[in-house]
């Protein structure tokens, strides 16, 4: 897909993608000063080209984080922004119609994120939790079997866990297994969410 083919709002989700915005919230600075990289001109001020707009970046990604528009990112000015999981499948499977069309810090960042969700994969199907859920024994899956799923424990923040949280539910996209053991872990244990 051709750069001017890429709307506003897929522009700002690849640039949280390329800046590791699948795994902890990132500033809308950072966001309009990669998404300038990508398409330099794009998102400037008319009359004075060599400054970013901010404004026009923040609007892409409030645009983005519509349901509307895909829900492809969550965030705020204020607090950050990440990829949603409907985002981060979007970033994983966006294509081009050749090499040409996409630079090299995209294709290499793609590459990435499927890497570190790969690993995430590996290790959940290597923890207590989903022995016990292929054994068909979920009512043995402990609060500790439930922390060593998550890669948390008692004394994790709200925004940590939930950025973690954020991660094992993309990691878990489109891998039925995991998926299911995920929703049951959350119902399990509401109090760990809240």
């Amino acid at each position: 897909m051709p750069e001017s083919v890429l709307s506003n709002i897929h522009l700002v989700t690849i640039a949280l993608g390329n800046l590791d915005g699948y795994e902890r919230p990132i500033d809308s600075e950072d966001v309009a000063f990669h998404v300038n990289e990508l398409a330099p001109g794009k998102f400037t001020w008319r009359k004075y080209p060599e400054y970013i707009d901010l404004q026009v970046v923040n609007q892409s990604l409030q645009d983005a984080r519509r349901k509307r528009n895909g829900s492809l990112v969550t965030g705020s000015s204020s607090k950050g922004w990440m990829l949603s999981a409907a985002g981060m499948e979007w970033f994983k499977n966006f294509g081009f119609k050749s090499s040409a069309d996409a630079t090299d810090e995209i294709q290499f960042r793609r590459g990435s994120i499927l890497r570190s969700q790969d690993l995430e994969r590996r290790r959940l199907k290597d923890t207590a939790a989903y022995f016990l859920f292929c054994e068909g024994k979920l009512a043995d899956v402990s609060r500790n079997d439930f922390f060593e799923f998550a890669k948390i424990n008692e004394y994790f923040p709200l925004k940590a866990r939930s950025r973690r949280y954020h991660f094992i539910e993309s990691a878990v996209s489109g891998h039925d297994e995991l998926k299911e053991l995920w929703a049951f872990l959350r119902t399990a244990f509401p109090k760990e969410f809240e």
